[in-house]
């Protein structure tokens, strides 16, 4: 079973569309999907450091791929950033070392709250503000 049978087929799409060698819509397709990851990257990054985030410490991060930030209470946010397809990406957030079920149920609404935020940003004809 072939792996990223999706992307394959994406990249054959493109090659019958433009006419381009495999290895050119291959290339193509994962300079997009780069690009794309990183508008996700940039934006998640905006939100968690408008006026209205809490305080926080990057500890360490990859541009386009991840970010591992130390949250004002000493807890422990990890975000990974996935370009899907065409204009999708995907993000994904860890927050570890939280005290009680009862801050984990907090902050997961807060995240929740956060993501929805992001992704109307991200929506065609988003504000780019949230």
């Amino acid at each position: 079973m072939p792996t990223n049978k999706d992307f394959k087929r994406l990249v054959r799409a493109r090659m019958r569309k433009t006419g381009e060698a495999y290895t050119a819509a291959r290339v193509s397709l994962l300079k997009k999907r780069a690009a794309e990851a990183g508008e996700a990257a940039e934006a998640a990054e905006r939100l968690a450091t408008s006026p209205a985030a809490a305080t926080l410490a990057v500890r360490s991060a990859t541009p386009n791929k991840y970010i591992h930030i130390t949250w004002e209470d000493g807890t422990s946010v990890d975000a990974g950033f996935t370009s899907k397809a065409r204009s999708k990406a995907q993000v994904a957030v860890q927050h570890r070392k939280l005290q009680s079920k009862e801050a984990a149920n907090r902050m997961k609404q807060y995240w929740t709250e956060r993501l929805d935020a992001l992704a109307e940003m991200l929506a065609p004809g988003g504000n780019g503000k949230s």
